[in-house]
């Protein structure tokens, strides 16, 4: 878990454990508490995180040690002082990152926590408006799906090439895939989108804002909404 002005942790459900990561390096760098915005942990078990103020760093907590985006020469550049997303990549030892209010994506990794950059996207090579990126998920194929606050993009990286779906709009929130291989988009302004490929797709008005989405393995959606409100909705169904 992240956290802001205190320590991050970790909570285990299965063995009931707790532990705080007091991040006692940042601490000092800044002179007081890490507000940790963003959160990931790669395969080798380092952490990425986004500082507030002071970008993104690997961490290692068995050692103690810290690295930034500025230590290394090909990252220091780079828009990493803000970032939107982390996720773990599906492809080993990788994650992806998005800049705050932009178009780019990188795809990066760590090696005894020096950064490297192996790949960027950038979506205004795709479309004339394509909007900030907002969310981002790697499908069990290796496609990234990336919504964006004006609809939804899909890089192949079996074609290394990114496209519009146009058929879905608006300010994408959520981004997920259901064990039948289904990918779930929703929208601020209410929709649930369906997609079976980049060409077929349903869509569901729901009149709810939704901001966050999960997939259980019994096929069934969690929506979570700006009021606060949770939903479950049953794919086959249609029931909220």
């Amino acid at each position: 878990v992240s956290a802001f002005d205190t320590e991050s942790f970790i909570i285990d459900l299965k063995d009931r454990f707790f532990k705080n990561y007091p991040i006692v390096p940042l601490r000092q760098q800044i002179g007081g508490t890490p507000a940790i915005m963003a959160i990931c942990e790669d395969d080798d078990g380092i952490f990425w995180f986004l500082q507030e103020r002071m970008g993104l760093y690997t961490y290692n907590a068995k050692t103690g040690e810290l690295k930034s985006y500025k230590d290394f020469p090909q990252t220091k550049n780079l828009e990493l002082h803000s970032v939107v997303t982390l996720e773990k990549s599906k492809q080993e030892g990788k994650i992806w990152v998005a800049p705050l209010s932009n178009t780019v994506i990188y795809q990066m990794r760590q090696e005894n926590l020096h950064m490297y950059l192996d790949k960027e996207i950038n979506l205004s090579h795709t479309a004339p408006n394509p909007g900030s990126i907002r969310t981002l998920y790697e499908d069990r194929t290796g496609n990234l799906w990336i919504g964006t606050d004006n609809g939804l993009f899909m890089y192949s990286a079996k074609d290394n090439v990114s496209m519009p779906i146009h058929s879905v709009g608006g300010r994408v929130s959520a981004i997920t895939q259901t064990t039948d291989g289904m990918i779930w988009i929703c929208t601020e302004d209410g929709y649930l989108y369906k997609i079976k490929s980049p060409e077929e797709r349903e869509s569901f008005y729901i009149k709810k804002d939704f901001m966050a989405m999960d997939a259980t393995s019994d096929g069934v959606l969690w929506l979570g909404t700006k009021q606060g409100n949770v939903y479950r909705y049953l794919s086959d169904t249609g029931e909220l």
